[in-house]
């Protein structure tokens, strides 16, 4: 029973991931669940998304590949 429910989670599961470059050059990558994941994993690291180059990435339900769904425009 416990597979069929590791199973449908994994189906349906999605993922976003946060690509922030610094002033800089350096990378980092912050993951989640969900939108509000990120937000708190940024404001735990005390990170101002204001004026740096990010991307936001989904990886979708049905083991849809990663692709981009948002961007910065600041620069």
């Amino acid at each position: 029973m416990k597979t069929i429910k590791q199973l449908i989670t994994a189906v349906l599961r999605k993922e976003y991931r946060l690509a922030v470059w610094s002033d800089r050059g350096s990378l980092l990558n912050i993951e989640g669940a969900t939108i509000d994941e990120l937000n708190k994993k940024l404001a735990d690291n005390g990170i101002n998304l204001h004026g740096l180059t990010w991307t936001l990435y989904k990886t979708g339900r049905f083991f849809l590949p990663e692709r981009e769904i948002d961007r910065s425009t600041d620069k």
